[in-house]
């Protein structure tokens, strides 16, 4: 877990190395972590860089795997839209695949080990079918069902093809729901894709948004995701739609700070104003100090609260988001049944239980994370078949 490698900023800025720069394992090491091993790769091709002869036959590996990865999730997307279209269900990407199949310079360059899907808001009574379309768990429909009629922001894990899929309720992800669902799905684009296919994705403006927020939920933990916005910024997108839209659902804030570390990070003027409400401002220098940000992949499971904590920067909102938190930590019994299985007692030792169970899932990960890191291959693990992922 460590800062990004010099080497790899000057990359990602479109800076010519310099003389006598050469490829070592630590460059190597930095760029795994960071989610930049194919780009490096295709840079020292390029360019033709020299580098340690252990270090190059590592990277290249790496962007092999990565390669391979994100060819294998779009194969399993060809599988997903093929199920849901047979079943007259409607459902758009967003984040990994999207992203890299639009503004990156070819596709396979930006990682994507999973598919991110949500769904039309007027199908939201149809996840359960599509649910049980892939998982052989005859209770995963009625658990899904069930947590989507409670409200509750969530993301469901399952396989298609290999390939782990996260079908979500709403791509934003924070503890509150978005007010502009209808609006947000009328601002989804048609994208071509291998095979003939056509897959639906948010527009570049919410693109923006969607990515700006999770930056903050993840901590900015790594220099992909901050690269993503860096290359969508560069498309000229309507800053006047985005300051509306983010101003409707109380997130002006979070969308300028996140905006603004984007552009530090890159040596460019933030396009939206950066002053910030005082209160929010004191909470970011709290919980998302600079020493935090940009720190690799274990970032994403040391901030686990982070979905609690981003919403806490929501403003003109603050009844919806402490009446969110609340029912959150204090989930109705049938939730906890649905999730962790009907373990009966009373309602504190159920509770407390499936918290435990949270905690000993999120050690877990961590440990699938540092493994994978220490064998040499890219950190976040997928989720496992049949689970729904919330903050607490």
């Amino acid at each position: 877990m460590a800062a990004p490698h010099p080497a790899l900023l000057r990359l990602i800025r479109g800076e010519t190395p310099p003389t006598g720069f050469r490829v070592t394992m630590p460059i190597v090491d930095s760029a795994v972590e960071h989610g930049l091993a194919p780009l490096l790769d295709e840079a020292v091709r390029d360019d033709d860089v020299d580098g340690d002869h252990d270090a190059l036959v590592q990277l290249a590996m790496h962007s092999l795997e990565s390669a391979a990865d994100t060819n294998a999730a779009i194969e399993a997307l060809g599988t997903l839209l093929d199920v849901s279209g047979s079943l007259g269900i409607e459902i758009a990407v967003f984040k990994g695949l999207a992203i890299g199949a639009r503004w990156h310079p070819r596709p396979e360059l930006r990682p994507a080990v999973d598919i991110d899907v949500f769904f039309d808001p007027d199908q939201r009574d149809r996840l359960g079918d599509l649910v049980a379309a892939f998982d052989p768990d005859p209770g995963s429909r009625e658990s899904v069902d069930h947590m989507a009629e409670e409200g509750r922001i969530f993301e469901y894990s399952f396989f298609v093809d290999g390939v782990a899929v996260d079908l979500h309720v709403d791509p934003m992800n924070l503890v509150v729901a978005t007010k502009q669902q209808h609006l947000m799905w009328q601002h989804t684009d048609v994208l071509p894709i291998s095979g003939g296919r056509v897959i639906r994705v948010l527009d570049l403006e919410l693109s923006i948004i969607q990515a700006l927020l999770h930056l903050v939920r993840d901590d900015f933990a790594d220099l992909l995701h901050v690269f993503d916005v860096s290359l969508m910024i560069d498309n000229d997108p309507d800053w006047e739609f985005i300051e509306t839209f983010a101003a409707t659902e109380g997130w002006t804030d979070l969308i300028r700070f996140s905006l603004g570390v984007v552009c530090d990070t890159f040596g460019r003027p933030s396009p939206l104003p950066r002053p910030l409400t005082p209160t929010n401002r004191s909470l970011i220098a709290v919980f998302w100090p600079g020493r935090i940000r940009l720190r690799g992949t274990e970032r994403f499971f040391q901030g686990a609260q982070r979905q609690s904590m981003a919403s806490l920067l929501i403003t003109g909102r603050r009844l919806d988001v402490a009446r969110a938190l609340t029912r959150r930590i204090f989930p109705p019994r049938h939730v906890i049944d649905d999730r962790f299985g009907g373990h009966g007692g009373p309602y504190p030792l159920a509770l407390y239980r499936w918290r435990r169970a949270q905690r000993a899932e999120i050690k877990q990960l961590q440990r699938g994370t540092k493994s994978a890191d220490e064998s040499g291959h890219p950190g976040r693990t997928p989720a496992a078949t049949g689970t729904s992922h919330e903050a607490i």
